[in-house]
């Protein structure tokens, strides 16, 4: 152990020095600070697994109650941090906790990893290598270096920025690291940070940002690569700390975050962001929902000392869902009915005859193509979504990689799971990219059905990696290390992004029929044949009437009609809508009045579909129904998504019907339509 006593160092900057305040943080301004925590020190952990299939995470929660007593705490803030932390200029948000504040804290531990490994004397000087993980100096982008990626594919984190979080979750800006390490000297060690605002005191000093918990040794110009910064060794002091901050830790390879002063939730901020059992469960399950169901990630979560000990693993994962929201409720990325997807799909148990394999796209490109479906594969998948039966589908992507100069195809997969069901809004899809939500990737929603897109460690998530912001919360298709590593990378995340978009289009193109003449089998009569007509009703071309034409009448196909009311898309002062007019066959009908019955939805990429969340024609509100001509010709009444119109005489009118979503494609679909039935 050095002789240097154990206080907290904040260096002072040379005049002419570069002042650059840490960014880091603002890169995680969407997620509240609990989210944010959960996050990055859970992926941390699996990151950092020793090649167990199980990695263990313990969260503490000290709450308000067992905070620990300000008089304990003394001993990890000092004189030297108290300046920082009291001078305006810090960057803190006021009013700073007191000397004699309790102070609440969280502590995240884990297991079956390997700790911060590295030299804690030397600063590397070559990239990170390393076979397994011990080989990897994770103690070096902890604590020394903050935005340098920890290299390797396969990882759920890449920035090396992640680790911020811990910091900006205090009120100080502070926070601690217990770390055990196997094969390393120290093997176990004690270190805190602070993270605060380049500021001046008021002898126009000017403070480095960065202060460091240990202890210092003097400078040796023999060995100008050593590190002065040293980590606390004293087994007594570690024993102390662990006391403290009640940590279950005692010899275990892995390591110990403690977050002081908690910022706890205030009041700009919602429900979901303030510390609590509810919200730590909850938000455990909505990151980490798929690791979780495989049986790689087992998280117990504790507030306060006598509190219950709830404990997320693989067996008890059905249980689980009760913490998660209903679809519809507020904060639902990841709800109840999410976790039943998972668990029936991904649970193992599926029968094979809801498990599909689709065939690689054409060309090895990353596009969707009719030819990856089979006529069989479409009908069976059709068969079970409208059963409301979960399927699970595996897609093959190929993954253009740049390397040495040449663009080489690699096999990749991902897998969308996918289950119809009577949702009180749309929903989008949620993606999981090796077992850590993805939440901001929210590219369609789709009425009545839940999805998740799972990429396991392959080519694909590797692709993805590259292409997210440090927060690793959605995907660019600008970031310089995809554009550098990957060729056409638009094409492959918009292949991932709108997989379920394009599964659903596929599976309601089966009973797509190009239609010619819209709704002229629904609204019309039979049209009187001209002398240039077919027999079948359509128009002959100039030679069609030779002897032996094999384009001649086809006693099979049904007459043309001539429409009676003709419809047609209507828009006017910014509003969308439809129009129903008088058609051409109207002056040949012979029976009035008469009445049709049309339902209108949005187009969800399966056809037509509508909640009363979307709108309601009869209630006077955002949809207009108005005849603006042909007043006693016709009349309409309306319910739901239900409108009915009656034809009286046959004379002009337009009935038109505005006030959709300008951003969504309406669809009019048949009910009933019963004219004359001598026109049969």
């Amino acid at each position: 152990m050095s002789e240097q006593a154990i206080q907290w160092n904040f260096e002072i900057l040379k005049p002419g020095c570069m002042e650059r305040n840490p960014v880091s943080e603002e890169f995680f301004t969407n997620d509240t600070r609990l989210e944010a925590v959960i996050r990055e020190s859970i992926q941390n952990s699996i990151d950092a697994n020793d090649a167990t299939p199980l990695v263990r995470v313990r969260i503490y929660f000290s709450g308000l109650e067992d905070a620990l007593p300000a008089a304990d705490y003394a001993r990890y803030r000092g004189a030297e941090a108290d300046a920082r932390y009291a001078d305006p200029g810090s960057g803190l948000l006021r009013p700073i906790p007191t000397a004699d504040e309790p102070c609440p804290y969280v502590v995240i531990e884990d297991f079956s990893t390997v700790g911060l490994t590295g030299d804690v004397d030397e600063k590397p000087t070559t990239p990170q290598s390393g076979a397994t993980r011990k080989d990897w100096n994770y103690y070096n982008y902890f604590f020394r270096e903050n935005g340098t990626s920890k290299g390797a594919e396969g990882t759920l984190g890449s920035w090396g920025a992640g680790k911020c979080v811990f910091q900006r979750a205090s009120r100080l800006k502070t926070s601690f690291a217990l770390s055990v390490r196997d094969g390393y000297e120290p093997r176990k060690f004690l270190v805190g940070k602070a993270t605060l605002q380049i500021h001046r005191d008021d002898q126009l000093r000017t403070w480095a940002p960065d202060g460091w918990f240990g202890t210092v040794d003097a400078y040796d110009e023999s060995r100008p690569n050593r590190i002065v910064k040293r980590p606390i060794t004293d087994a007594a002091f570690i024993e102390q700390f662990a006391a403290d901050f009640n940590l279950s830790r005692r010899d275990e390879p892995g390591t110990s975050i403690v977050i002081p002063y908690v910022h706890l939730a205030s009041g700009d901020e919602n429900a979901s962001a303030a510390f609590n059992k509810t919200n730590l469960v909850r938000s455990v399950l909505r990151n980490f929902l798929i690791s979780i169901q495989k049986g790689e990630l087992e998280v117990e979560i504790q507030v306060g000392k006598n509190g219950e000990k709830i404990v997320i693993d693989k067996w008890s994962f059905k249980e689980s869902a009760a913490f998660l929201p209903d679809v519809g409720s507020k904060d639902a990325v990841v709800t109840r009915l999410h976790h039943q997807l998972v668990s029936d799909a991904l649970g193992g148990e599926l029968p094979s005859e809801r498990v599909f394999t689709l065939a690689p796209p054409p060309n090895n490109y990353p596009k969707w193509d009719a030819a990856m479906f089979s006529a069989d594969q479409l009908k069976a998948l059709k068969k079970c979504l409208q059963q409301k039966k979960p399927v699970l589908i595996d897609v093959p992507m190929p993954v253009l990689k740049k390397a040495e100069g040449k663009v080489q195809t690699l096999s990749g997969l991902f897998q969308v799971a996918l289950m119809k069901a009577d949702l009180p809004q749309a929903m989008p899809p949620v993606f999981y990219r090796i077992g850590l939500l993805v939440y901001g990737v929210q590219p369609t929603v789709h009425s009545n059905y839940v999805a998740a897109v799972v990429i396991d460690r392959n080519p694909v998530a590797d692709m993805l990696v590259a292409a997210e912001p440090p927060s690793h919360s959605e995907w660019h298709r600008d970031v310089d290390r995809l554009k550098a590593n990957y060729d056409k990378p638009w094409p492959h995340l918009l292949f991932v992004t709108y997989a379920v978009r394009n599964i659903l289009d596929r599976v309601a193109s089966i009973d797509k029929e190009p239609n010619f003449d819209p709704l002229s089998d629904v609204f019309g009569i039979p049209r009187k044949k001209s002398e240039h007509d077919r027999d079948d009703g359509r128009a002959r071309d100039d030679d069609s009437d030779k002897p032996g034409d094999e384009n001649d009448a086809d006693e099979a196909n049904p007459p043309r009609k001539e429409r009676i009311v003709s419809i047609d898309e209507k828009s006017e002062g910014g509003l969308k809508g439809f129009r129903l007019t008088a058609g051409p066959g109207l002056a040949n009908a012979k029976k009035f009045p008469f009445t049709m019955k049309m339902k209108v939805g949005y187009d969800t990429y399966h056809g037509l579909d509508w909640s009363k969340f979307d709108f309601d024609l009869g209630k006077d509100g955002k949809i207009k129904i108005s005849v603006v001509s042909g007043a006693g010709v016709v009349a309409y009444a309306a319910k739901d998504n239900a409108i009915e119109l009656t034809v009286v005489r046959p004379e002009p009118f337009e009935v038109t019907v505005l006030g959709f979503d300008p951003n969504r494609d309406v669809v009019v679909d048949k009910v009933r339509y019963d004219y004359g039935k001598e026109d049969e």
